[in-house]
């Protein structure tokens, strides 16, 4: 068996967990602090690096990355539309509409993202590359697949209905929206 100490790990390095490779046997407390600072600060310009990335061009960009800019966009949305009343953008049955479409269509490719993700991690157990305790990634595929994918599911239902029953929706959301909107009140 391979002294621990010195080998390099027969597993990937989990970066989450990354300090634990810098404490050594033949080091001092200070010397293993360094190199766990060095290694923490390596870690983190890998796993930036890594979402740099472009794994998948045609799909213009590492997966987290795109879902992140998403989240992004919706935080943007929830801002724009922080005011009870009626905002630019916000003012018309056909705007809120509009703006329920968008939000079924987004729930609605949800499970299919969560239920992929979820196989590229049982995959990846069932090969045993993968770090940390035993039976997480197991556990995160099922969440997965189950609770996320299938709440994603249930609110894409709910959202179909509620934009199904905006369709027949016209005028404004108050009787000041049409000036909000740049229209002569």
């Amino acid at each position: 068996m391979p002294d621990p100490t010195i080998a390099t790990p027969a597993r990937p390095v989990d970066l989450d967990r990354a300090s634990v490779y810098a404490r050594h046997r033949d080091h001092s407390a200070a010397q293993c602090e360094n190199g766990d600072r060095l290694i923490l600060r390596l870690v983190a310009e890998l796993r930036d690096a890594r979402k740099s990335i472009d794994l998948v061009p045609e799909a213009g960009g590492h997966p987290a990355q795109l879902i992140t800019t998403a989240a992004e966009r919706i935080r943007a949305a929830n801002h724009a539309t922080f005011s009870r009343r009626p905002v630019p953008g916000l003012a018309t049955g056909s705007d809120a509409y509009d703006v329920v479409g968008a939000l079924h269509q987004l729930a609605s490719r949800l499970p299919q993202l969560c239920d992929q993700v979820a196989a590229v991690l049982t995959w990846a157990a069932e090969q045993g590359t993968l770090t940390g305790p035993e039976g997480r990634a197991d556990l995160a595929a099922v969440e997965l697949r189950h609770h996320a994918a299938d709440g994603f599911k249930a609110a894409s239902n709910a959202l179909e209905v509620a934009w199904n029953a905006l369709s027949p929706v016209g005028g404004w959301l108050s009787a000041d929206a049409e000036a909000l909107a740049g229209g002569e009140g």
